[in-house]
């Protein structure tokens, strides 16, 4: 018996079972588990930021989620959290520095924002300079990612979400090396969502396997998640996610609508969030209508 557990814990953790790949385990542990690993409890301060460091201590009021025992046998992260968060500032920090210099911005940065471009199969890391407006640090190529272009609505159904979003977690004992977890469903999801289960745990993450998340490989996860740490410990309490079909010029934004129809609403209220975003360098402020409408706030 415990054979045939193990096998399906394993076979469950190479391919997940769709309602985020950080969460494949649930199927045969439904106790709650972020990221699928003994992850802190989402005990937060400062408006939602997960109240955990960034050089891998967790702070005194978290507790661990302890997994049941069969958890040790499949799936136990091979460092330890100082240890895989310290390895992480080691390999990334000069090149980090250096980077920073190049880009004539004080280290550390003190404002990120990530933009995903599913069709592109890219993520892209800018960061804040002292006039407020922000510079592009780097695209980095999504390794793995599932579905196909347009929203999530419901548990199972392999899609990479659309839409505006932000870091709400922050893993290092996450089973894809180091992960920072969205704020996915959030008000629009949940009301154009399935309303019994939207589904659950997305995350920007290592590897090369995905359902649901953004794979980046744990090479290039770990430049990411030192700038968000780095931010975050520099005071940004909310570091903005924004996940797109694709560049939303509005000739592709046309030509996505066309083949895509059942999309077209999204996309057109996501368009102009990311052309205000191309024109100001700015990240655009919004708001969430009562009926799951991105509305771009006029400055």
């Amino acid at each position: 018996m415990l054979s045939l557990v193990v096998s399906l814990a394993l076979e469950s953790l190479a391919w997940g079972e769709g309602r985020g790949c950080c969460s494949e385990l649930d199927l045969l542990f439904p106790t709650p588990v972020h990221d699928a690993s003994p992850a802190p409890r989402r005990l937060t301060t400062h408006r939602g930021a997960p109240d955990v460091t960034c050089r891998g201590a967790l702070v005194t009021q978290c507790t661990s989620l302890e997994p049941p025992p069969v958890f040790a046998l499949v799936a136990r992260p091979s460092l330890s959290v100082e240890d895989r968060v310290a390895a992480a500032y080691a390999e990334c920090l000069p090149a980090l520095k250096l980077r920073s210099k190049a880009l004539g911005i004080t280290w550390p940065p003190k404002k990120i924002y990530l933009r995903a471009f599913k069709d592109e199969k890219v993520l892209e890391v800018w960061v804040g300079k002292p006039s407020g407006s922000y510079v592009l640090w780097e695209k980095y190529e999504v390794a793995a990612a599932s579905g196909e272009l347009g929203p999530k609505r419901v548990v199972g159904d392999l899609q990479v979400p659309e839409g505006l979003y932000h870091v709400a977690v922050f893993n290092p004992q996450s089973r894809f090396h180091l992960s920072l977890g969205l704020n996915y469903p959030n008000k629009a999801d949940k009301i154009l969502g399935n309303k019994e289960n939207p589904g659950s745990d997305i995350y920007v993450h290592g590897s090369r396997a995905s359902i649901g998340c953004l794979a980046m490989t744990d090479k290039k996860i770990k430049p990411i998640y030192v700038l968000a740490c780095e931010a975050r410990r520099s005071g940004q309490k909310v570091i903005p996610v924004h996940i797109f079909p694709s560049r939303l010029t509005k000739t592709r934004q046309a030509a996505l609508s066309a083949d895509y129809p059942e999309h077209a609403r999204l996309w057109a209220e996501l368009g102009p969030i990311f052309r205000a975003f191309e024109k100001t360098k700015l990240v655009p402020a919004f708001q969430i209508s009562e009926d799951g409408r991105y509305i771009l706030k006029k400055s």
